[in-house]
């Protein structure tokens, strides 16, 4: 049994999406022949969006899980906005409730001062803990995994002194495109971000990006190896799982849904065709921006919109296999096109229908019209989306609903095949560097 050094910012009992590829992967790659032990933040130090106990069942017994402290940015960032913490610590700015003189404050301190991100407090302590935990164990490779990207900088000491293979797994783009816009980075701060992600890719041996958009990106920033290894699904998520009955017709949405995720196309199909669908209504699962809230507000469908707070993740996988049609929208963003998240593959999982708002021909309409999940439309095709929901409508009212994705299409897709991608290349990374046989 080879071991794996893993860092990780998102780790159960953290919730929301963040956290399912590095759960999956540690849970996983123990089967394959490598045995993780994990470096993450405890929980009373965490900034993190949502918790979700249920997750730590999922950690097998075997992983060692060490927490450590954090200086945590968000703690004073909730003092000086007057939110509670929780509150405060919201994914993309969400729910930020306005762009007033405090909140552009702290998102310019954020782009300024906190470099490559808010949770860089961790590196000091993430850092000691895994050089401590070298000493004794005998480790064969390190993986590291951002967003956060100051995870990145946690490890890079640590690999250099001990000269392991190093693989950087990128879920989204450093900086992120979904939110950067809005930090108000100087020339200055940006030059000083781009050098401590020219470091983190020199020294690694290998990156690893959730699709292929993203890898073309990479690869026009360095001459490191970028290989592509995409979220997925875990299969045992959904087993046995069954709808649970409701009234009418709901297309829900699960997860966050920051201000450049605003379905706007929708609000317009639905205020146009409203009268003519009297049992649809829109269901969002989870932390949703003020913006959102007051868009379904303006188009007056206040009685057809219910905003419901985020829950468990095994209460949103019920949610999603128990909806009529799923809602998803890709966020409105520089490099949209490469934008697939691990919920358009639980969405695929689903069997359910997907109607889609985001950029037609992209890798998140790709995955769907593959598997038959559905498709996009693009986000300004407010007449695109009403056709599709009048006639998934019309399919419902029949009694014969629309389908998405067949059980062997979503297979395709599992968590567990992943890990095997990872696992392949941990195997190939070590035996180049003549490592210890597996």
């Amino acid at each position: 049994m080879r071991r794996l050094l893993v860092l990780a910012y998102y780790f159960p009992p953290s919730g929301g999406p963040g956290v399912q590829r590095t759960l999956r992967f540690v849970e996983h790659l123990p089967g394959l022949g490598w045995l993780p032990t994990v470096v993450t933040v405890r929980r009373e130090d965490a900034a993190w969006p949502s918790v979700d106990e249920a997750l730590c069942e999922d950690v097998p017994a075997s992983v060692e899980v060490v927490r450590t402290r954090a200086l945590d940015p968000y703690a004073g960032y909730a003092r000086w906005t007057g939110k509670r913490r929780h509150e405060a610590v919201s994914v993309g700015f969400a729910e930020t409730g306005g762009d007033g003189f405090r909140e552009s404050a702290a998102r310019w301190i954020r782009g300024n001062l906190f470099l490559p991100d808010a949770r860089v407090g961790w590196v000091p302590f993430a850092r000691k803990a895994a050089l401590d935990l070298s000493r004794g164990h005998g480790f064969d490779a390190v993986w590291s995994t951002g967003p956060p990207h100051s995870t990145h900088l946690a490890a890079l000491p640590v690999v250099r002194r001990l000269g392991l293979p190093w693989v950087v797994d990128v879920r989204d783009g450093w900086p992120d495109p979904t939110y950067a816009h809005r930090l108000g980075t100087s020339g200055p701060a940006a030059r000083f971000d781009a050098a401590l992600r020219r470091r983190v890719w020199k020294r690694a041996d290998a990156i690893v990006a959730v699709g292929s958009h993203l890898a073309d990106s990479l690869r026009r920033e360095t001459a490191t190896p970028v290989h592509v290894i995409p979220n997925g699904y875990e299969e045992r998520d959904f087993q046995g799982v069954t709808p649970e009955p409701h009234e009418g017709f709901v297309v829900r949405y699960t997860g966050n849904m920051p201000a450049e995720r605003n379905p706007e196309a929708l609000w317009i199909a639905l205020s146009r065709i409203a009268d003519r669908l009297p049992a649809l209504r829109v269901e969002l699962v989870g932390t949703i921006d003020a913006s959102v809230r007051e868009a379904v507000a303006r188009a007056g469908l206040d009685a057809r919109v219910r905003f419901l707070p985020q829950v468990p993740h095994a209460d949103a996988v019920r949610a999603m296999v128990s909806a009529d049609a799923l809602l998803l929208v890709v966020n409105r963003t520089e490099g949209a096109e490469g934008i697939v998240t691990g919920k358009v593959f639980e969405y695929v999982a689903s069997g359910r229908p997907v109607l889609g708002l985001g950029p037609v021909g992209g890798e998140a309409d790709r995955v769907l019209r593959s598997s038959g999940a559905g498709a996009l439309v693009d986000w300004d095709d407010a007449d695109g989306l009403a056709v599709h929901l009048a006639r998934s409508y019309g399919a419902w009212v029949g009694g014969t609903p629309e389908c998405g994705a067949s059980p062997d299409a979503a297979r395709t897709f599992s968590r567990s095949g992943r890990s095997r991608e990872l696992a392949t290349l941990l195997d190939t990374l070590v035996e180049a560097r003549g490592g210890r046989p597996a």
